[in-house]
């Protein structure tokens, strides 16, 4: 089941796959179908003293919940005071009641108190079909759709879903996908791709290419191309002559350096001094902030159709994503709208479209020592069922999750050759959010539509 867990020390939680808990003599199992959170929670997530001094992570957590019976133990049972199906809620704290304080009636002073969601696990779970149960929705078709990282989630969640709940999706849907980080992962300290995994200067370089080509900056005879044309040549000089010589490394001969230095100037839109002295490996926040340098401008990540100005026009990388910088307002704008006016939801907290707190916070403890990679569970997963069938969408200005890094990944899972017709892939003239470019946004509408359609008899 899905849980949501202090994991260790520090700021933050994550959710997890953890063991449905066992059911002793003593105790009840219930199915929680609503948590609240409280301020021992707040204190936890940010690791205060009092959490630290009181907490042994991992556990998880919550202690305000209500929810269904679903299994008594032997004792509990025998005592009739509780049957499977009642709705209940519960104290959190759980004491002895053996200790002087318990006998007199003061349990709330009892030395050995253990609350749950502290020192114990606590209610922040669910069954992931407790919905389908709910709802009578078994038979209704199912889908699973995630945008960037939640691509990384929504393949694991549909493998657990079938491998642990024998719940079968129909369709799976990957907006902006993420699901090998090696072909997308830098070090955040230092904001360039890590050192000996050369993969994601070969993948980005589409995208580079597509970025140079909105701004204008290639060659008259380039400039004239569409641009899917454009890419399918791209696209073959990166997988081709681009990634045998950084295979070579220092071993590439210098007259096979200078042609593809040349190749990497014209499709880039950057000079070939410029290439040389980063040894041909373009690193994206330096791509970002030299495009356009001559005229004092940036472009965007998540975006690179947008543009912004730097304090300095100087120096390697971004002051900030002008495309998140230009989205940004009208995303929480629209949200908080429609939450508090459409949905009448009241509530003075602020909400935060893009937390960096939260994404340093999370702890992908089993991928510790590699890169994050759930395209074998996306394998595996479309091996098992044979039905189930994936769209992924795709922007050709996305610097963040590059079209091409995609296709890599999807053509690098090892299906069987029958199977990989249950992958279908469209591309977008837009970046990471594809839908607010408006002619975008009515092609994915369709290809949804149409995916949908065809998935859900």
């Amino acid at each position: 089941m899905r849980a949501l867990v202090k994991a260790g020390p520090g700021p933050g939680m994550v959710v997890r796959d953890v063991p449905r808990p066992s059911c002793g003599s003593t105790d009840v199992l219930i199915r929680v179908h609503h948590a609240g959170v409280c301020g021992t929670d707040l204190h936890i997530w940010e690791w205060d003293s009092w959490a630290s001094n009181r907490l042994k992570p991992p556990v998880v957590v919550g202690h305000e919940f209500a929810g269904e019976i679903v299994e008594l133990g032997r004792e509990a049972e025998s005592a009739e005071l509780l049957a499977v199906g009642d709705l209940v809620t519960a104290e959190g704290h759980i004491v002895c009641g053996h200790c002087l304080q318990c006998r007199l009636g003061d349990a709330h002073l009892c030395q050995r108190t253990s609350i749950i969601g502290v020192d114990r696990d606590g209610a922040f779970a669910d069954f992931i079909v407790s919905y389908l149960n709910r709802n009578g929705r078994w038979a209704s078709p199912k889908y699973v759709a995630g945008e960037s990282y939640g691509t990384t989630r929504g393949a694991a969640i549909a493998h657990s879903l079938f491998t642990n709940k024998g719940t079968e999706l129909n369709g799976l849907i990957l907006i902006s996908s993420a699901l090998n980080f090696q072909t997308i992962g830098q070090d955040h300290d230092a904001l360039v791709f890590r050192p000996g995994n050369d993969l994601p200067f070969m993948v980005f370089l589409p995208t580079y290419a597509a970025t140079a080509w909105f701004h204008g900056r290639l060659s008259p005879k380039l400039q004239r191309r569409e641009l899917r044309d454009l890419l399918d040549e791209v696209e073959e000089f990166a997988i081709g002559p681009y990634w045998s010589a950084l295979a070579r490394g220092d071993a590439l001969e210098d007259t096979e350096r200078k042609r593809v230095m040349a190749k990497l100037a014209a499709y880039t839109g950057l000079s070939a001094d410029y290439i040389d002295r980063y040894n041909l490996r373009i690193h994206i926040h330096r791509f970002c902030k030299e495009l356009m340098r001559d005229q004092r401008r940036t472009v965007g990540r998540l975006d690179s159709r947008f543009t912004g100005i730097d304090r300095i026009a100087a120096g390697e990388n971004l002051e900030n994503d002008p495309a998140h910088d230009q989205i940004g307002g009208p995303f929480t704008a629209t949200l908080n709208d429609y939450l508090r006016v459409e949905l009448g939801f009241e509530n003075d907290s602020f909400y935060e479209t893009l937390s960096m707190k939260v994404n340093e916070s999370w702890d992908y403890e089993e991928f510790k020592g590699h890169y994050v990679d759930t395209s074998e569970q996306l394998r595996d997963v479309v091996s098992r069922s044979q039905r189930l069938e994936v769209f992924v969408a795709s922007g050709y200005y996305d610097l963040a999750t590059p079209h091409f890094a995609t296709d890599y990944t999807i053509s690098h899972l090892g299906l069987d050759e029958s199977l990989r017709k249950n992958i279908r892939v469209e591309y977008y003239e837009a970046g990471h959010m594809m839908y607010l470019q408006l002619q975008s946004l009515l092609a994915l509408a369709g290809h949804l539509r149409g995916f949908i359609e065809d998935t859900s008899s």
